[in-house]
């Protein structure tokens, strides 16, 4: 394939990525103890995983036509969420499982959940 005609396809396929799966536009970043989302809009909210209080999973009804999963973390400063199927998010998927108490039944039901519905997955001991 000539490699203007291979430009063209790669682009396309990018193009078709960003509109099929526009939760790609989000970038979760987690290096400890920073935790970082970049939306869309390209703002950047920051916070230390010290200051971690809550994780909740958010279900929506609106998929596939929007994201229908949401995680916010909640810190002392205020909250971060990003959609499932963000840039990074395995990382912070991969952080939440990880902490002690995290409540699986709780996560288990918001994966399977097509309703609106808020899940309390972590929460800071008292």
């Amino acid at each position: 394939m000539p490699s203007w005609l291979t430009a063209i396809v790669n682009q396309l396929k990018k193009r078709r990525a960003e509109y099929l799966f526009p939760e790609r536009k989000y970038q979760v970043t987690l290096a400890h103890p920073l935790f970082s989302v970049s939306n869309p809009s390209g703002e950047l909210f920051e916070a230390s995983l010290n200051c971690l209080e809550k994780i909740e999973v958010i279900t929506t009804d609106a998929g596939p036509w929007a994201a229908d999963v949401w995680y916010v973390f909640s810190f002392s400063s205020g909250t971060i969420s990003f959609p499932q199927g963000a840039m990074g998010d395995k990382a912070a998927v991969d952080y939440l499982l990880s902490l002690p108490d995290f409540n699986e039944l709780q996560f288990i039901l918001a994966m399977s959940s097509s309703d609106n519905a808020r899940f309390l997955c972590w929460q800071k001991a008292e």
